[in-house]
């Protein structure tokens, strides 16, 4: 019905008193209508919020930048008068704060704040322990509340637990400044909202786990290859080659050690200038600005670049002109980057090549000495088997095996056996 619609009071008889009543109660009717409308709209606006807030935090993967934005998030979409998050630490003994809102929730963070798991008077201890929502609506009649000097307006607090796969793994905690500030709407939100941060903070973790094992894997990776030409050096492969035209000038080894140097803390290739002791670095720009008669007053332009592979360098290039007038242009070093960047490729695909065939060469080997091995009649046509393999392959002065426990290793001098054996080439 229409609940505008008023009762006309024309007489002060019981007529008139129902009328009265009648219009008093409409009015009543409409104010709890509107007022359930209101709070019906302001329940869903939450919601919304709370649906995007949580669609936010999925696409953070830092732990750190993801707490910091959910307590702001909350504090700020839903006027709360602070709220924090706490993380239970590796031992699981602590909870400690992890963020903050304000210069209370920063200050908390810097210094570290933490309560013990079995604190008496703390809620959010509580709620770790029992797993359970813990709402208070005055706090300061509370037996176990915990006061804290940066939060001076607390009345009201509720601690939700943030359960990740069964297990409580930290509380997010919001207070407010009145009385009975929080209720069961609260409440309900707060829950939706822990869940998707215990989903989030999993997500950060795993990333984390991921970046840590990629960095780890990577630095593996820049280990074996330092290592692989490392022991490329002493090889043919590691020597250096050079060709000159017939008619280029002898170049003096100390201008080919000054553009080595100059090469390994290069990250591109570079025009450089070497004129006795004396070097100078030059771009692109410089190099072709310069005159021909300040060319020609000058130590030759020299190009050099490192041989890079994946962050290491293996090798460096140097290319040096005919005569000192001239120019290299930048479609020139673009050239030699490219040819130097397949050359790095190319010697790394030649060196794995090298590598896999001395593996197959050794265990073709091993698998050779082993058929040997397991056609040894007795004891000791093993061990005279395996001396004189031993012998021949890595050719040693002398080569001993033994054999016996531990103790007689230990204490019987060579040439003296006991109960076990000893063969000797």
């Amino acid at each position: 019905g229409d609940l505008s619609q008023q009762a006309k009071i024309r007489q002060h008889n019981e007529i008139g008193l129902l009328a009265t009543a009648f219009n008093f109660m409409t009015g009543q009717l409409r104010d709890l209508i509107n007022s359930l409308e209101d709070r019906v709209a302001a329940r869903t606006q939450r919601l919304e919020t709370a649906a995007s807030l949580s669609e936010h935090l999925t696409r953070i993967l830092n732990l750190d930048t993801l707490l910091a934005e959910v307590v702001n998030q909350i504090k700020g979409s839903f006027g709360y008068y602070h709220a924090h998050i706490y993380l239970l630490d590796e031992s699981r003994q602590k909870l400690v704060v992890a963020a903050g809102t304000g210069e209370a929730g920063a200050a908390m963070k810097a210094q570290g704040h933490n309560i013990a798991l079995d604190a008496p008077t703390s809620l959010v201890a509580r709620a770790a322990r029992t797993g359970s929502i813990v709402r208070v609506d005055n706090v300061r009649e509370a037996e176990d509340w915990l006061p804290n000097p940066l939060l001076p307006n607390t009345y009201s607090e509720m601690a939700v637990p943030i359960v990740l796969d069964g297990e409580v793994v930290g509380i997010l905690d919001v207070q407010q400044d009145k009385i009975a500030g929080l209720d069961e709407g609260d409440a309900g939100l707060l829950r939706n909202l822990a869940n998707s941060i215990a989903v989030a903070i999993r997500n950060a973790r795993l990333f984390e786990e991921v970046e840590t094992a990629l960095v780890e894997t990577q630095a593996a990776q820049a280990r074996y290859l330092a290592q692989s030409w490392e022991k490329v050096r002493h090889t043919s492969m590691g020597k250096q080659h050079h060709y000159a035209r017939p008619e280029a000038p002898t170049l003096d080894e100390k201008v080919v050690t000054m553009a080595r140097q100059q090469a390994l803390i290069q990250s591109q290739p570079a025009i450089i200038s070497i004129n006795g002791d004396q070097q100078q670095n030059l771009s692109i720009q410089e190099h072709v600005a310069k005159t021909e008669s300040q060319l020609l007053s000058v130590t030759a332009q020299s190009v050099v670049a490192p041989i890079n592979l994946r962050d290491q360098i293996i090798g460096t290039v140097q290319l040096h002109p005919v005569s000192h007038d001239q120019r290299w242009s930048e479609e020139d070093l673009a050239i030699i980057e490219a040819v130097v960047g397949q050359i790095a490729q190319t010697a790394e695909n030649l060196r794995l090549f090298d590598e896999t065939r001395e593996r197959a060469a050794r265990d073709r080997l091993i698998r050779q000495v082993s058929d040997k091995f397991r056609r040894a009649p007795d004891l000791e046509s093993l061990m005279k088997l395996g001396v004189e393999e031993l012998s021949r392959l890595l050719g040693p002065h002398r080569t001993f095996i033994r054999l016996g426990s531990e103790a007689e290793l230990e204490t019987s001098p060579t040439g003296t056996v006991k109960s076990g054996q000893e063969t000797a080439t």
